[in-house]
């Protein structure tokens, strides 16, 4: 059996990165919110439900064309839509409430699923972007 590593870091940023990194999470509650509308929409109006495949397909072609969306990591704005999934599984599945749009502040972190380096020797982390 294979286990999968999972590390989880406090970083102390510099002023500069913690100003990216709220950029960072707005962009990512900004996508939640459009994803999620965007799934009722079609629901509410087509009764046609989205697959997970098919919204990272159409977030991929607005990153391209927003450009402070693109600046987060492509594979950041996945996770995004893996959550809504999940809360939507959790509503089905699970008897939990209804995914409701996020508010500010209440989006407090996003994932990278690779890419990050961790420096021992200088005890710094260099995230993708």
């Amino acid at each position: 059996m294979n286990q999968i590593k999972t590390y989880r870091f406090r970083l102390k940023p510099t002023r500069a990165q913690a100003q990216a990194f709220a950029q960072w999470l707005g962009s990512c509650r900004y996508v939640y919110n459009l994803c999620l509308d965007y799934k009722r929409q079609l629901w509410t109006n087509y009764q046609i439900s989205v697959s997970k495949n098919q919204m990272q397909q159409e977030l991929s072609a607005i990153a391209r064309e927003v450009g402070w969306i693109g600046c987060v990591h492509s594979q950041t704005l996945q996770e995004v839509t893996d959550r809504l999934f999940k809360s939507y599984d959790g509503f089905f599945k699970q008897g939990k409430g209804f995914p409701r749009f996020a508010k500010r502040g209440q989006y407090r972190s996003f994932t990278f699923k690779q890419g990050v380096k961790l420096h021992e020797n200088t005890c710094t982390v260099q995230l993708p972007k």
